[in-house]
Order: C-alpha cells, then sequence, then structure tokens
C-alpha cells in the first residue's frame, strides 16, 4: 500500500516511508487525511496540483478529503531509495 508525503502544495506517493522526512505529513489512508487538519483551500490546493486533473473547487471539506483521495490513488509510486 503506498504512502503520501504531503509537502507544501505537492504530494507524491512511494512505496515505503524509508529515507521520507521524519517531520513530513504522511498519509496512508482516506481516514488519515481526513483527520490530518488540512483546511478546504490547502485540500484544494493539492486537488489542483495533481497531474492530469481539472481545476476544481470543492464545496466542503469532507468531499475534498474524498475528491483528493481519489485522486492520490492514480498517483504512480516512487520507489524506495537504494
Amino acid at each position: 500500500m503506498p504512502v503520501y508525503l504531503i509537502h507544501d502544495d505537492t504530494v507524491t506517493a512511494h512505496t515505503t516511508t524509508r529515507g521520507l522526512p521524519a517531520d513530513a505529513l504522511l498519509i496512508r489512508s482516506e481516514e488519515e487525511l481526513a483527520a490530518s487538519g488540512l483546511s478546504l483551500p490547502r485540500l484544494t490546493a493539492l486537488w489542483n496540483a495533481l497531474p492530469g486533473v481539472l481545476s476544481k473547487r470543492f464545496k466542503t471539506r469532507a468531499s475534498a478529503v474524498h475528491g483528493l483521495w481519489a485522486g492520490l490513488q492514480k498517483l504512480e509510486p516512487t520507489p524506495p531509495p537504494r
């Protein structure tokens, strides 16, 4: 299962947490994303930064969490460092 690293307004998918910053926001599930405390504007910015998505404005934080989580599932994980 991939782990998603959120840094500034970007998200990257990884196959492992090895080598990732210890203070980074790491997300493993939609529930963790919902519990992250990220604001609606920040979730929207993350969505809009995903490759291949149409710019979107979400009406509620819950819809932003759900939409962003669906978008994250399409990211290809970065292999772990050697």
